[in-house]
């Protein structure tokens, strides 16, 4: 019973950081908005979440063979999150993008995991 209601506690948590972290862009310090950042999460047993972040110079000048990016760590682990130039042409016309990552080995579950990251400008 106790075990559940850690459980129950760790998902409020998370959703609750989920919530006060989600932003559609990453400011600079001038308030300037210079990238598109994307939260994704995994739930029990082992919650947590990553954040990715695309600049707005790869949408505004996609690279021939796309990008990758890096997660945030949590959980000891990052993830790297590819977008093709496809990808990157799809959010400089303001639409969504949903990617998967690559999938990272971790000690603790899950062992081998991925996350999926909605991008939208």
């Amino acid at each position: 019973m106790r075990s559940a209601r850690i459980r129950a506690a760790r998902v409020l948590t998370v959703a609750a950081v989920l919530l006060l972290l989600w932003t559609t862009g990453c400011e600079d310090p001038t308030g300037a908005v210079t990238g598109i950042t994307a939260v994704s999460s995994v739930a029990a047993p082992n919650d947590h979440f990553h954040r990715a972040t695309i600049p707005l110079s790869d949408v505004d000048d996609p690279p021939a063979s796309g990008r990758n990016y890096v997660s945030t760590t949590a959980e000891g682990h990052s993830h790297v999150v590819h977008v093709s130039q496809a990808q990157l042409i799809i959010l400089q016309q303001n639409n969504a993008v949903v990617t998967v990552t690559c999938a990272a080995n971790t000690v603790t579950p899950p062992a081998s995991h991925t996350h999926q990251f909605t991008f939208e400008r």
